[in-house]
Parts: structure tokens; sequence; C-alpha cells
């Protein structure tokens, strides 16, 4: 594979894992702030729901004290404030007006001095009236100043710590704001972050988690809440950093993932099914010459192999086609593909020889007359070969049979690399072929002179004894080609003739040797 594909593969597959534990760690994010959001989303309604508890129950104790009709602060009116507010859950004092002044309170008893209340901060269509923080006395001798919320309807207020029970309410949110609006009133400021339900919140949407509503009983008076993200990210650091390794262990599982899938992509088998399906497989053509005349008289059709990771080798592939049970598919694919190619071309004359390598277990099995059947082979103007190695598979009936029935249908027979394999004289008589072809190795081992080139006339007084024709492969160089033409061998390819090539490479080759006839 090119160096710059490799790092292209690399770069992109490194970039995958950091965008997967990049992504993985966004939507961890993501998930605690939704969770957070959730958890301020309930914490406000609980609020709203605490504060309803809280101006009813403000709202069902003066109206009891109201209705008693007291017209003075007697010992029965404080007695029934007092018990008023032991019952209460909210409410720590009572005080009562007579004459627009406060006269007693359950904190201190009756006042020496009746006093006069300031202005209120807010008054409502009912004409309650509200101070939001007014200074008040628990006992009688207390000097320390205390602030807290009344409310006063009737004749009766009530003290509360409105604030302070409602930030305990609120543990989720650092900033939040109760406010009044009244119609025909501006709005009115009751607590918390002053400001904020009137657009902050609208604002900072993006990086903050919030909550806003009015309350379902009383509407005039609406809630506020927020939460920064950073802070909701702070409160959860535990989180973050479970969240981080979990990134980084997705980040490294993708990048397993993707090596175990380009593993399985990459192996032979994968990439040999999918190569039938897409065609990854070729065909390339080698010359056949005469070697009498020194012409190009037929071609070899020869299988290759390549995908986008790359090529393979036939002895990469043409074994393991076998073992994966693909030998059929790939040749009915390969004499389809091939002869359609090779019909549509009309440079190419009648009689031309063209063969292919066949697998010898397919000869011992009923599917090589299935070939013949093929209309590529029925309609084929050319001279077709099959070769077959040597093959113990060739010994069976079965395939004994289907050679001469190839036989009658005029497809000539070939063994390929012969004198490497299982085949014997016995074995030849019986195939009963028509042409032997000499294994490179005897052809290339000519100019050392060795044992294996001895055998060279053996293998041609074999051919003669049996009356077929041998064609020698692998003649690289014109010595080798003199000494075999002595010999009296009838055919030649090899690269002195021209390497495998493509049909359009064919054609101009045969149109040379027209023009130089």
């Amino acid at each position: 594979m090119p160096f710059r594909t490799q790092l292209a593969r690399h770069t992109f597959s490194t970039l995958l894992s950091v965008v997967a534990a990049v992504l993985c760690f966004v939507i961890a994010l993501q998930l605690i702030l939704a969770s957070a959001r959730h958890e301020l989303q309930q914490n406000g309604q609980e609020t709203l729901a605490t504060f309803d508890a809280i101006f009813g129950e403000i709202q069902s104790v003066t109206d009891a004290l109201n209705r008693l009709g007291y017209a003075d602060c007697n010992r029965d009116n404080l007695l029934a404030m007092r018990r008023a507010v032991f019952n209460a859950n909210y409410i720590k004092g009572i005080g009562f007006f007579q004459d627009g002044k406060l006269v007693c309170a359950t904190s201190s008893g009756r006042l020496k001095t009746p006093l006069t209340e300031p202005k209120p901060d807010y008054q409502d269509a009912q004409g309650n009236q509200f101070w939001l923080r007014s200074r008040i006395m628990l006992f009688r001798d207390d000097s320390t100043p205390r602030y807290a919320f009344i409310a006063q309807r009737g004749r009766y207020n009530v003290v509360l710590e409105l604030q302070q029970k409602l930030a305990v309410e609120m543990r989720n949110a650092r900033d939040w704001e109760l406010l009044f609006q009244g119609q025909g009133h501006p709005p009115v400021h009751m607590a918390g972050v002053q400001g904020l339900f009137d657009g902050s919140l609208a604002q900072e949407q993006l990086t903050n988690t919030s909550f806003s509503a009015c309350s379902s009983q009383y509407p005039q008076y609406c809630l506020a809440l927020r939460q920064s993200s950073q802070a909701v990210l702070e409160q959860n650091s535990y989180l973050m950093v479970v969240a981080f390794i979990f990134s980084l262990i997705v980040g490294a599982a993708t990048s397993i993932g993707q090596s175990l899938y380009r593993d399985y992509r990459s192996s032979i088998r994968v990439r040999l099914r999918q190569g039938l399906r897409h065609q990854g497989f070729y065909w390339l053509l080698q010359p056949v010459v005469d070697m009498a005349s020194g012409k190009v008289i037929g071609a070899e059709a020869l299988a290759r192999f390549a995908d986008d990771i790359g090529p393979l080798s036939p002895d990469q592939f043409i074994d393991r086609l076998r073992e994966l049970e693909l030998a059929w598919p790939f040749t009915v694919q390969m004499l389809n593909r091939t002869l359609t190619e090779l019909e549509a071309c009309t440079e190419l004359p009648a009689g031309f020889k063209v063969s292919f390598n066949i697998y010898p277990h397919l000869l011992a099995t009923g599917a090589i007359r299935e070939l013949m059947a093929l209309p590529v082979i029925k309609a084929s103007r050319f001279k077709l070969v099959f070769e077959v190695t040597e093959d113990e598979e060739l010994d069976k009936a079965q395939a004994q049979a289907n050679l001469h029935y190839l036989r009658q249908q005029g497809i000539g027979l070939a063994v390929d690399d012969f004198g490497t394999g299982y085949a014997n004289l016995g074995q030849l008589i019986k195939m009963d072929c028509d042409l032997l072809k000499i294994d490179r190795s005897f052809v290339t081992d000519m100019e050392e002179h060795s044992v294996r080139s001895s055998l060279i006339p053996q293998i041609v007084g074999i051919a003669r004894q049996l009356n077929v024709q041998l064609v020698a492969e692998g003649v690289e160089n014109e010595r080798q080609y003199q000494a075999l033409r002595k010999l009296g061998v009838d055919y030649a390819q090899g690269w002195l003739f021209g390497k495998p090539m493509t049909l359009g490479e064919l054609v101009v080759l045969l149109e040379q040797q027209a023009a130089a006839a």
C-alpha cells in the first residue's frame, strides 16, 4: 500500500478516534446539564408548592383569627394568636391592630405604646398589605435588630422568614428571585437576585440552567431560578472525571474497532468475496506464439485482483478461492467477462486460441457441463482451451467423463505446469489432452544445464508419443526460444513475446505483427 495512503488512513483513524472521544465527552456533559435542568425544574416546582403552602397558611390563619371578632387585645385574643403560631408551620409571630396601630404581638404581649407600621412595600388587589423586610422584636427586652416578611390581613399581621425558607428550598440554584406582579402595579422584587425574572434568564439560557414560573394558586407571584453551567459542572466534578475516563475508553475502543474492522476487511477471505461482487477481479492476456512462424496465434487469460486496499497476487487467491468454495462463481465470472470483451473486439480473428485455467475439482462434478450452457461459450468464434493442473481429482470416473464431454464440445484440453505435479503417462493417456505446457521452472534452468532442464527432451518425447502439442512457459530470451524451437516445442509464451496485457495492448501487438508480415 502506498505510504501516502497508509498515512491518510492512519490520520483518518486517529481523527475518528479523537472525534468519538470528544463526542462522547460532549454527550456526557449534555447529560449532566440535562439532569441538572431536570433537578432545577423539579426544585422550582417544589419551591412554588412551598410558597403556596406559606401563603395558604397566612390566609387561613388570619381569616380564622379575623372571624373570632376580637375588638381589643384581651387575654383570649392573645391566647388564640399564640395557639395559631404554635400550630403553624411557617408563621413565627402574629400581631393585632387596633385603630390602625399594633397593640399586641405573640412574642411580646400587649405593647406599652402602640406602634404605627410604616407604609407597606406593596398591596394586593384584596387590600392585603405586605412588608418585605420589616424590623421586628421577638422578645420584650430584645435589642438585636431582626428583619422578617410581614403580611397583614384585616386586623392581624403575621411574621415569617420567607426569604430564608425559600432559600433552603432552592438548594440547587445559586441565583433566584421571587416577584410580585400586581395588575396595574409595577413588579415588586420580594426576595433573591433582583432583575433575574424579567429577561436575564432568556438572555443567558445558552450558558445557564434556568427555571421560571408563576404560582398556580397565587398567579401574581412568580419565581425564577438560575444555575450557571459552570456551577453545575463544578458540583458534578466526580461525574466529569468519570465522563472523561469513559470518553478515553470510547476513543480507544473506536481505534481498536477500526483496527479490527480493517483487519477484517483486509482479510483475503472478505476481500475475495467482495471482489466477486464488485468486480475486484480482472483478466489480462498473455500472447501464445507459434515457434515455427513467430506469430501470435492465441492468448492465455490470467486472473488478477485489486481493490481499494491493494492488489493480491495469483498465489494469494487461486487456492484460497477453492478453500472458500468460490471456485465456481469465479470461473463463471471469468468466462462471462473475458469472452464478452473478446467477442466485442472485431480485430481478433475467428479461431484465435483463448486459454482459461480451470480448477481440477470442477471437472469431477457436474458443474463443468453447466459451463458449456453459457451463451458466451456456445456462441464463441474462438478456439477455447481449458487448462488444468495435474491433480488426483482427474483420476475420478466423473472427471474422465467430463473431459471426454468437453472434447466432444470442441474444447481443447491442456495440462498446465506439466512435470511438477501428479500426472503420469497413464493419466495423460486417459485424459486424451491436446496440449502439454512445460512449466517455467524447466525453461529457466535451461541456461544452467541443470538436471531439470535435461528433462525437457524427455517431455518432448512423451508429447510425440501421445501425439499432443507442447507449449513452453516462461520464455524470456532469444537463447531459450531458439533452444526450445530446436527441440521441437510447438508454442511458447513468456516475456520475450509480451507480458500479460490488456485486450487493447494485445490488439496493438497483432496489428504490429500484421504490418511486419
